[in-house]
C-alpha cells in the first residue's frame, strides 16, 4: 500500500510581540528635524521632566536609546556597566530665559577640553542617581544642594565605553555660588537654552574610517572666531537630544 505524506501545514501563528518586549529603548526624534524652542521656561522644563522621569507610570521604556547613527549597546553588556550620574542643570540667565551649566574638562584628564555635564561615578552612600549627581556637583563646581531643585531622573543611558549614565534634570537658583575645582574643571560654560534647542545648530558627521556610522554634534550658532565656538558631542549630547525631544513634545501640548 502506497503511503502518502501528509500535506504541508502552515506553521502555527505566533503571538504578536509587543513593542515593549521587542525593545526597551526610548528613541528620540532627530534633533535637526525638531522645531526651534526660543522660549524655554521653568514650566516647560517641568512638563518635559514629567515625560522623562523614571517614576512616570506611563513611561514604558526603561533605557534611553543612542540617538547617533551607530549600533546600540546590547542588553548583555548593560549589566556590567559602571554607574554614573550627571546634573542637567538650568538656571535663570541675566539676559532672560534659562541657561545650561556645563564644564570644560581640565587638561590632563580624559577627554580634556570637552564640554560635559558636571557629575561622576556613583559611590556607596549616595542612595540614588540624584544623590550621586548632587555630591559630584558639590565636589566639582562647588554647587550646594540647597540651591538645587531636582525635577526628574531620566532613564539610564548606556555608552559603548561601559558606563551607565543617569541624567538628573534640575533647576538651580540664579544666586547659587559656584566654585569649580581647578583640578577637574578648566572653566564653567553657560549656554542659553534657546541656542541649545535650535535645530540649525545640529550637524551629522560621518566617520571617515567607518562611513556607515555618523554622530551628531551641536555647534554654537553665530560663533565668530574659532575660540568662541562651542561644540557638544558624545553622551552629553545624547542626553541633550532626548531632553530636546521631550521639550518639543511638551511645547506642542
Amino acid at each position: 500500500m502506497q503511503r502518502h505524506s501528509p500535506p504541508d501545514r502552515p506553521p502555527p501563528r505566533q503571538k504578536p510581540i509587543r513593542a515593549a518586549e521587542r525593545d526597551d529603548r526610548q528613541y528620540p526624534r532627530a534633533p535637526d528635524a525638531l522645531p526651534a524652542l526660543p522660549h524655554v521656561d521653568a514650566d516647560l522644563l517641568r512638563a518635559a521632566a514629567a515625560r522623562l522621569d523614571v517614576v512616570n507610570p506611563h513611561r514604558r521604556a526603561r533605557v534611553l536609546a543612542n540617538p547617533h547613527h551607530e549600533p546600540q549597546v546590547e542588553r548583555a553588556r548593560r549589566g556590567h556597566a559602571r554607574e554614573a550620574a550627571v546634573l542637567i542643570a538650568f538656571r535663570p540667565a541675566t539676559a532672560g530665559g534659562f541657561e545650561l551649566i556645563l564644564t570644560e574638562r581640565q587638561a590632563g584628564l580624559r577627554f580634556a577640553g570637552h564640554l560635559a555635564f558636571p557629575g561622576g561615578h556613583r559611590e556607596p552612600g549616595d542612595g540614588s542617581a540624584a544623590g550621586t549627581a548632587l555630591r559630584e556637583c558639590k565636589e566639582e563646581i562647588g554647587l550646594a544642594r540647597e540651591h538645587v531643585t531636582v525635577l526628574a531622573t531620566l532613564p539610564p543611558y548606556f555608552t559603548h565605553a561601559g558606563h551607565r549614565i543617569d541624567g538628573v534634570l534640575a533647576l538651580v537658583e540664579a544666586s547659587a555660588p559656584l566654585a569649580p575645582d581647578p583640578r577637574e574643571v578648566a572653566r564653567l560654560v553657560a549656554v542659553p537654552a534657546h541656542a541649545l534647542f535650535d535645530p540649525r545648530a545640529y550637524q551629522l558627521h560621518r566617520r571617515s574610517a567607518q562611513p556607515y556610522r555618523a554622530n551628531y554634534q551641536w555647534r554654537s550658532p553665530g560663533a565668530g572666531a574659532p575660540a568662541d565656538l562651542l561644540v557638544l558631542g558624545g553622551p552629553t549630547l545624547s542626553l541633550l537630544i532626548h531632553l530636546y525631544d521631550a521639550l518639543a513634545r511638551a511645547a506642542a501640548h
